[in-house]
């Protein structure tokens, strides 16, 4: 029936012609049958919520679905017409304001809520949820209407209705008379949500009786079910709480643990369900408390010791994510390495010969051990290595499924490889025989074990191979093993493990499976692809062994990119792999030219030249160290390793033009911008980072002893220096993003985003029909005005990363000539792009006339929700922005084309800019001064009064003009003629010349069609009442076309 998409969101005609369009059937009479029909609607409603709600003028919506809705002959229809109105209240009544109208609605829906009919009532529930954020007198009738009821049924709205803390506390008693008089378990469970809401709303007035509530029903209501809401309830308090509440809630809790764990002593059904929930409470708890209580630890210890009871796999996962949180928040707190009982309760139960009923519990315990040490990597990971090596070494129980037991081990190599620092030396150097025995038990079918075996070896051994202190004879035993045959049943497993040795920087042992896999490759399939992955691990592992640069590396590179050309197909476009490859030979080449410039200078002991090659090649790399920032920006929601790894590529670039700018052109150290601080440790994730950052530091404590030497030294000494810093970047290989291996990037990391400038007009008109913008027209000397509105689309299950992870969005806008080859979107498929506006040259910069940059909030609560889209089973959030956009006359002192254009990025907790793809953000505007407005500046007389001469030379100066008055567009001429005719009738001159008149026949519809807008922007009638049109004419033939057109 309709089809929405983001686009819509900021396209109010659209959504309110869909609106407008659904209606009619719900003005058919009640006794039709078009239930289905209105049940369908309403579906599509429900569904396109976040669109309907950004209509403008609901009143052009509202009464047309609901004029008749409510009245007396439709009241078989009003349970749907309800629902239609709770799916956004505030667009579609209350904007306009107060009204009979709306006052009678709002009658409806209190007759609603109490009616008898089910259904009836809850559609009048929901609307009535809707209306209650919107109007304060409809508040106080929805509350005494619900603590006038005689059951519990309106009791979720009171959360709602109240408004301050007396009113919640009239409530919260209402609901705990319901408690005490009604019996039945369905009346007591709504009135203890209603009341752990109400709290939760206003802890500093409620919490302290609630908690005196919570102890009294755990002590002396007889009923399981209501026990165990009490606790279940008892978490939104624990969301809710603040820190002045702390304390408070804590006594309440410490109570709560205490009774429990009085009540442990039966182990009946009931009760196990009632101890499951307060461990869920114990856990959320744990998220925000720094320390336990007596009674909180006397629990935690009776749940450990229910794992080797209970099979319910939820004990298991609560007390892991207990131990876990714990330790997290010390961790936190502390700053040191004290790795003490909290972790070591997870090794308790990852112990082989641990007592624990539910295998879960074992995969739950080794996943947050995982993530404490992704957390934490310096803090834990070398102590979490050598817990997790013992536990390899330790035989399993015999009576232990063999299969199970190697899925541990399996799981285990998969921690210790995923970890971001490598265990200490020692440990390593001992337990490199246990990894390659290891390897050669793997069966052939075992491929995941195989894969985790591996990335622990590479982990291991990454920092020891740039440095030559491992065993080369277990390094080369290990390499050989993995490249046997029996150990992959196909070149698909083979081809799983090339990718991890590439991503792993083990481009030789890549190089070595691939020459494999290319043998057979398809030439008509993916053998470009693989034949381009083949091409480049040579050229990276020749590169990495020779630490130089040769020709048959930027051959084997060349050749890469011409099999990835190959391999495009208008599905896979491989254009991220493109780009990577491109860059990365630029660095080769760029390498290559530094690596002959300081042979030479370190052979003639001359120092460099700023404006010549030395120069050249200084400016190049800070070019390149862009174009990496600027790739890594369009991998906006990309994995933080893949970020790091662009990074790590930037930096470089940055580190070897600040080395060419200080040991070849001699320049002060101070004067050097080298890779900040910041930039190297914004994260940590990638190893290679971290040799990047140490020769930064480096080559910075050189610079600084080469700047003290004599100057007849400092040039070759510099130049040696510079060759030494070459071989050490050279033998670092690179280390490649994950989304290198992606044919299509995922949409889902993308953040879907919209936008478009509108008129002041635009934005507040109400049309039926949807149009796209058309150009605007500005008149030279005056200001323009106009409003970017956008809206940002994030899927619910992103929703909480993103908001942990930015805050405002920055919108800036550029007033750019037309046809500066600009536009306002970020393609995947462009390094290139509006964004590097600000960094263009002088020539380029000319084309930008004005930019304004703003930030704009987010407002999390005003995000819309739209349904689940049946495609993927996502549920959007769209979060809408929106803000002036005035650029002054002052900026407009040209006439042309121009065309405005919008930069949008997401800007996170740490300041970085984040582009987005939005559509639609620009639009052209047209700057003149009217050709009538010319003549007239340019004519002497132009003071005084018009005369008859003048008008004459006037009208046939415009006939002179008439092609270029022809092509213009519609609003020029109406400026043309109307200025014309107003300012001779202004003048009193009752003649116009038969040139000028026979032109405003002939472009008459132009006049006639923007009369209302004439006389709105001029405050005059340009065809005055008094005044006889045939009178001003000059011919009566000509006067009677204008009177018959007119």
């Amino acid at each position: 029936m309709a089809t929405l998409s983001i686009e819509a969101l900021i396209g109010r005609d659209r959504a309110i012609q869909t609106s407008i369009r659904l209606s009619p059937p719900f003005e058919v009479d009640s006794t039709c049958d078009n239930v289905i029909v209105r049940s369908a609607i309403l579906r599509v409603f429900q569904r396109a919520k976040a669109h309907v709600a950004q209509v403008n003028d609901p009143s052009k919506v509202s009464w047309r679905l609901l004029g008749e809705g409510f009245g007396e002959a439709r009241v078989g229809a009003d349970d749907f017409c309800v629902a239609v109105v709770g799916v956004d209240a505030g667009s579609f009544i209350w904007t306009g304001g107060a009204s009979d109208e709306c006052n009678d609605t709002d009658a409806d829906i209190l007759k609603g809520i109490a009616a008898d009919d089910q259904d009836e009532r809850s559609g009048a529930i929901e609307a009535a949820r809707a209306f209650l954020p919107f109007s304060a007198s409809f508040r106080k009738d929805v509350l005494t209407v619900s603590l006038e009821a005689k059951s519990t049924t309106l009791c979720c709205l009171l959360s709602d209705a109240v408004s301050n803390a007396v009113e919640a506390q009239q409530a919260w008693t209402y609901c705990a008379e319901h408690y005490e008089r009604l019996a039945d378990d369905k009346s007591a469970v709504a009135s203890v949500r209603a009341m752990t809401t109400l709290t939760a709303l206003f802890p500093a007035a409620l919490l302290e009786v609630h908690g005196q509530l919570i102890h009294h029903i755990l002590d002396h209501d007889p009923r399981a079910l209501v026990k165990n809401f009490a606790l279940l309830a008892a978490q939104q308090l624990v969301e809710k709480a603040g820190n002045d509440e702390d304390g408070q809630l804590r006594f309440i809790l410490e109570g709560v643990f205490a009774r429990i764990v009085g009540q442990c002593t039966v182990l009946g059904r009931d009760h196990t369900r009632m101890m499951l929930s307060v461990v869920l409470l114990l856990e959320k708890w744990s998220f925000v408390a720094r320390e336990f209580g007596e009674k909180a630890n006397e629990l935690l210890q009776i749940t450990k010791n229910w794992l080797a009871e209970t099979t319910d796999t939820r004990f298991g996962r609560a007390y892991a994510s207990i131990i876990s949180n714990i330790a997290r928040l010390s961790f936190a707190a502390a700053e040191v390495e004290p790795p003490g009982s909290s972790l070591d309760e997870l090794f308790v139960l990852l112990h082989p010969h641990a007592v624990v009923a539910a295998q879960g519990t074992w995969d739950y315990a080794l996943a947050e051990l995982a993530q404490l040490t992704q957390a934490f990597p310096d803090l834990l990971s070398a102590y979490a290595s050598f817990r997790l090596v013992e536990l390899l070494l330790i035989p399993t129980n015999s009576n232990f499924d063999k299969t199970s037991s190697n899925a541990r081990r399996t799981s285990i190599f998969r921690v210790l490889g995923g970890q971001l620092r490598p265990p200490s030396g020692s440990l390593i150097h001992d337990q490199l025989p246990m990894l390659l025995k290891e390897l050669s038990d793997i069966k052939r079918s075992d491929a995941s074990r195989l894969r985790a075996v591996a990335a622990t070896f590479f982990l291991w051994t990454q920092e020891s191979a740039l440095t030559g202190t491992t065993d080369d004879s277990i390094v080369s035993a290990f390499e050989t093993e993995l490249l046997k045959p029996e150990h992959y049943e196909s070149h698909a497993e083979r081809y799983e493990m090339v990718k991890l040795a590439m991503l792993r920087g083990r481009f030789s042992l890549a190089a070595q499976l691939m020459k494999v896999i290319a043998e057979k490759a398809d030439s008509e399939c993916f053998g470009g692809w693989i034949h381009a992955l083949q091409t480049l691990c040579e050229a990276e592992s020749r590169i990495a062994s020779d630490q130089a640069i040769h020709l048959d590396s930027l051959h084997s590179l060349a050749r890469t990119s011409m099999y990835l050309q190959a391999a495009r197909t208008s599905s896979f476009r491989f254009d991220l792999q493109l780009h990577l490859v491109a860059l990365r030979l630029e660095w080769v080449q760029l390498v290559q030219s530094v690596q002959q410039v300081a042979g030479e200078a370190a052979f003639t002991n001359t120092s460099g030249n700023p404006v010549g090659r030395e120069g050249h090649l200084s400016k190049q790399l800070r070019t390149l160290d862009h174009k990496f920032q600027v790739v890594r920006a369009l991998l906006l929601g990309a994995h933080q390793r893949d970020l790091d790894a662009l990074q790590a590529h930037s930096i470089s670039c940055c580190l070897l033009a600040a080395a060419v700018e200080g040991f070849l052109l001699l320049r002060s150290p101070n004067s050097i911008e080298f890779p900040s601080d910041q930039d190297s440790l914004s994260s940590s994730s990638q190893w290679n980072l971290k040799v990047v950052k140490a020769l930064s530091e480096d080559t910075q404590s050189k610079l600084d002893r080469v700047a003290k030497l004599s100057p007849s030294r400092q040039p070759g000494l510099g130049a040696r220096v510079l060759q030494q810093l070459l071989a050490a970047l050279c033998a670092v290989p690179p280390v490649l993003p994950k989304l290198f291996f992606c044919s299509r990037l995922r949409t889902e990391q993308r953040v879907l985003s919209s936008a478009q400038f509108l008129t002041y007009a635009e934005n507040t008109a109400f049309t039926t029909k949807p149009r796209s913008r058309s150009q605007l027209g500005v008149s030279l000397g005056t200001d323009f005005t106009s409003v970017l509105k956008g809206v940002i689309a994030l899927s619910r299950r992103s929703q909480t990363y993103w908001r942990e992870k930015i805050d405002v969005v920055e919108a800036e806008v550029l007033v750019c000539l037309a046809g500066a080859g600009v536009t306002g979107s970020a393609g995947s498929n462009s390094v290139s792009t509006i964004y590097d506006l600000a960094d263009a040259s002088a020539e380029d910069e000319k084309l930008v006339q004005h930019r304004v940059c703003v930030r704009l909030p987010f407002v999390w609560d005003q995000a819309a929700e739209s349904a689940v889209d049946a495609a993927d089973g996502q549920m959007m959030h769209y979060l809408p922005f929106e803000t002036p956009v005035h650029v002054k006359a002052a900026y407009l002192t040209i006439k042309g084309s121009f065309v405005l254009v919008a930069k949008l990025a997401l800007v996170d907790r740490q300041g970085e800019k984040w582009p987005l793809a939005a559509t639609g953000c620009r639009r052209g505007f047209i700057i003149l001064r009217s050709v009538c407005g010319r003549l007239i500046s340019l004519h002497p007389d132009f003071s005084s009064d018009l005369n008859d001469d003048y008008l004459a030379k006037l009208g046939a100066s415009l006939r002179k003009w008439q092609i270029l008055i022809h092509e213009m567009p519609a609003f020029g001429r109406t400026g043309i003629f109307s200025a014309v005719t107003n300012r001779a009738l202004r003048t009193g001159r009752a003649m116009l010349s038969p040139d000028l008149l026979q032109l405003s026949y002939d472009y008459g519809d132009v006049l006639v069609g923007k009369k209302k807008a004439i006389v709105a922007r001029r405050d005059v009638d340009p065809w005055p009442a008094h005044r006889n049109i045939a009178s001003l004419a000059g011919s009566s033939a000509v006067a009677s076309r204008i009177q018959a057109k007119y």
